[in-house]
């Protein structure tokens, strides 16, 4: 719930400020919503290593559903999945720097930058 509520949160206000019940969502609660997201990633890749342990270590018993994922996530497709997330982090990052170069490398406005780098730091960190 952490990871898709992160998801959701930063996919909402990386185009622009939101205003709910009168409140303000800005730049500011964006580092928040990447906190979400890496650990709510952390905590359901904690559920499924321990599941697949706890079956491997026959502590649990198998289930269809366990046995299906594992047939589909393999560890190719999952360095595949985090590879392709990293470069668009960096594919982010490098934009980021490519347009502050473009400004001459002078002050930035935070509004429009922080909406960019804070997703690609996050996706840089998630596909590591």
């Amino acid at each position: 719930m952490l990871l898709i509520s992160g998801l959701v949160l930063m996919a909402i206000l990386a185009p622009s400020r939101v205003a709910v019940a009168g409140i303000d969502l800005d730049i500011h609660t964006l580092p928040y919503a990447a906190s979400f997201v890496l650990l709510g990633f952390g905590l359901v890749s904690f559920s499924v290593f321990s599941k697949m342990f706890g079956i491997q270590a026959k502590l649990l018993p198998g289930d269809p559903v366990t046995k299906q994922f594992l047939r589909i996530a393999t560890l190719e497709r999952g360095v595949l999945l985090g590879l392709l997330i990293g470069i668009v982090g960096l594919v982010g990052s490098a934009f980021a720097v490519y347009s502050w170069g473009k400004g001459g490398f002078r002050d930035l406005d935070p509004r429009e930058m922080m909406r960019l780098t804070i997703p690609s730091a996050t996706a840089i960190a998630l596909g590591a």
